[in-house]
């Protein structure tokens, strides 16, 4: 009895610590002008119902005269940016190799979501120069210099629904004569 005990504390412990170990994500298309500089992995480091924690590895994006930024965003399936997320905009430190994104999920008020929720399905990551023609607000895809990246990242992100009719039914539980005051 005891080593039963013992072989289902151990598999409830090392089943939590596999769950907790971060999910690699595959990556669906890489757009780049040299072989070099790269995202190499994107991690999922933690998500929630209304968070997404993301890590990057990369390699590259260390000549001395050039500073990178990274922008990511969720797309939907039509690799559409969703608007639920804001884009994370971080700065490239070519001496770790890696980059650290914060996701939440923000509710649109006004915007009728199916009771389903909504799914994304794509991560994209957009690094530019930041002293280039790509640094501009709105024109980072056009920059000469600009790298894309795409991760497959399908969830579905639950929504509140408001305004929902709830239809409840009181079953008699025992008769009025039975109830007694305290």
């Amino acid at each position: 009895m005891k080593s039963t005990g013992l072989i289902l504390f151990f598999s409830m412990v090392l089943g939590g610590l596999l769950v907790a170990q971060p999910k690699t994500l595959t990556k669906e298309e890489s757009f780049s002008f040299d072989a070099e500089n790269d995202v190499t992995k994107a991690l999922v480091q933690a998500e929630t119902e209304k968070t997404l924690s993301l890590q990057i590895e990369f390699k590259g994006f260390n000549k001395k005269d050039k500073e990178y930024k990274i922008t990511a965003r969720v797309l939907n399936a039509i690799k559409s940016p969703m608007k639920e997320f804001e884009p994370v905009t971080v700065d490239l430190d070519p001496r770790s190799g890696v980059a650290d994104f914060l996701f939440t999920f923000m509710q649109r008020p006004g915007v009728k979501y199916s009771p389903e929720g909504i799914e994304s399905r794509f991560i994209e990551f957009l690094v530019i120069d930041k002293a280039g023609a790509g640094s501009i607000p709105g024109l980072e895809s056009i920059g000469l210099n600009s790298r894309k990246f795409v991760f497959r990242y399908q969830k579905k992100w639950r929504v509140k629904i408001v305004g929902q009719e709830v239809v409840v039914k009181l079953t008699p539980y025992k008769s009025a004569s039975s109830i007694m005051q305290n």
